[in-house]
């Protein structure tokens, strides 16, 4: 038997406790935040994390705010394609802060953007607040996903994120961590005269979309309110375009564990391979 532990991030710093681990979720929104998602872009992506965690829980991180729209375009090569890259920010969203990383020792942070057809990019800041256009993370921040940004254009070039009172959670590169398998996203499909229509997708820990795990749903077009498993949304505006909404309840918690507890071992179980 063959066991894979999903992405597996290993530095050769320290600081860490080996006896926690933190499962949590990276989303695509921040709750009580107005969103917009166009059609066959997500309103809700969701994916599931397990990191090992510092003991003390010292380390902070802080949500930031871009201060003005901005957007960044360039190319990138990927497994020998040419991949072209055209990512829009507002500084009306904020950006979790969540993931460091140091590089030749200088230390910056990654917040993750996603593109117009739903991709999702982490792009690095330094201490100074200052986007690295040069190089992009593909989903994934360690450094198989790391790829270099060719003819990399920041419009306006001036544009910095302003870091907030609010605290993120903060997870240090310096440690591990296991993509579980609670992975899914809900795509906006427009409307038509009765129904708001979106589609429900589920993934695997490696990114492989589970077939008997895709269910399209709809709702009616005159619902202020919707609802979606454990999420509440509020639709402010729908068209055939786009839907402007804030996700204002989602009942995904962070929670702490021992390393050496069943939750733990089930995940192990499941990532085994013939």
């Amino acid at each position: 038997m063959k066991k894979v532990l999903g992405i597996i991030i290993v530095l050769a710093l320290s600081g860490c406790s080996k006896g926690m681990v933190q499962h949590s979720f990276i989303k695509s929104y921040t709750v009580g935040e107005i969103e917009t998602a166009y059609i066959g872009q997500p309103v809700i992506k969701i994916r599931d994390i397990y990191r090992e965690v510092n003991k003390d829980g010292n380390n902070k991180c802080f949500y930031a705010n871009p201060s003005n729209d901005f957007t960044i375009t360039g190319s990138y090569n990927k497994k020998l394609f040419n991949r072209n890259l055209s990512i829009k920010g507002s500084n009306k969203k904020s950006f979790s802060l969540s993931d460091k990383t140091k590089i030749n020792g200088v230390e910056y942070s990654i917040f993750d953007i996603d593109d117009d057809n739903g991709n999702t990019y982490g792009l690095m800041v330094n201490n100074e607040g200052k986007i690295v256009v040069k190089t992009i993370y593909d989903d994934n921040h360690d450094s198989s996903s790391m790829y270099d940004l060719n003819n990399a254009v920041l419009t306006p070039a001036n544009t910095t994120m302003i870091v907030t009172n609010k605290i993120a959670p903060c997870y240090e590169s310096d440690d591990h961590y296991w993509v579980g398998d609670n992975n899914f996203e809900l795509l906006y499909g427009g409307i038509n005269n009765v129904t708001i229509s979106m589609t429900y997708r589920e993934y695997t820990w490696n990114d492989l979309a589970r077939p008997s795990f895709f269910q399209n749903l709809v709702y009616e077009t005159s619902a202020k309110e919707i609802r979606f498993k454990d999420f509440k949304i509020a639709v402010i505006e729908s068209s055939n375009e786009k839907i402007v909404y804030k996700i204002i309840e989602d009942k995904l918690e962070d929670t702490v564990f021992r390393r050496d507890g069943k939750e733990f071992e089930a995940l192990e179980k499941s990532r085994e391979k013939d």
